[in-house]
């Protein structure tokens, strides 16, 4: 009876220190598996982000209705003769807070 009882004693220091040493690596293991995911789905925007700059430098490379767009629209160039109209958005006036001045 007495040897049943060390036993069980035993057991449950046993199973004590299991917890103790395998659930921290447990949640560290879904750390790093959830971080794994996310540098994967970054990779993936990477490579997509890579990919459409790979094929725009290859449009400034050889189209050069392309080209020419976007050297119009970024840095606002215009051909000689050719005329610029800006629109500028009116301003509207803000309404005055002062109080009319009554005269005596």
């Amino acid at each position: 009876m007495k040897r049943r009882f060390v036993f069980f004693w035993i057991g449950v220091g046993l199973f004590i220190l299991f917890i103790i040493f395998y659930l921290p690596g447990l949640s560290r293991v879904q750390e790093l598996r959830l971080e794994e995911d996310r540098l994967a789905k970054e990779l993936s925007e990477l490579d997509k982000e890579i990919q459409t700059l790979k094929e725009e430098k290859e449009l400034l490379q050889k189209d050069q209705a392309y080209l020419e767009k976007v050297i119009r629209e970024e840095l606002g160039l215009v051909r000689p003769g050719e005329m610029v109209y800006k629109l500028v958005p009116e301003n509207k006036p803000k309404p005055s807070s002062a109080k009319p001045v009554s005269s005596d």
